[in-house]
């Protein structure tokens, strides 16, 4: 039981550092680029990137846990994932509000639409 706690875990955070790869991959060198996605996203071992790129394995368990801790230091500093994130929450309340309005011809719930669109130019 534990273990499968463990494993959800690490998927979890596989997801979250690919979605911070997504938002701030491009501020990466390329040789970090290639070894983050060789590892994370290709799903290959630390020995095979290590031959492919001619260096130690703890060369690339060490670049890629730099890396890792890079995109999330970029994340802490700009928010950018959480901002998205925050903008897509508001954008689905939105939707679902005027889902609301046309199903119920109730046009005073437009100024909970209003209050919405403030807070998402806020964010941006």
């Amino acid at each position: 039981m534990n273990n499968n706690i463990v494993q959800i875990e690490e998927l979890d955070n596989i997801v979250y550092l690919s979605v911070l790869y997504d938002f701030y991959g491009e501020l990466l060198t390329d040789s970090k680029k290639q070894m983050f996605e060789d590892y994370y996203l290709n799903d290959l071992s630390l020995a095979e990137i290590a031959k492919e790129q001619g260096i130690s394995r703890q060369g690339v368990h060490d670049s890629v846990k730099r890396t890792a801790e890079e995109l999330k230091g970029y994340e802490s500093r700009l928010s950018l994932m959480s901002k998205f994130q925050s903008v897509k929450n508001k954008l689905e309340e939105i939707d679902e509000i005027s889902d609301i309005i046309n199903k119920n011809k109730d046009i005073y719930l437009v100024n909970s639409i209003k209050e919405l669109i403030k807070d998402i130019l806020k964010e941006l």
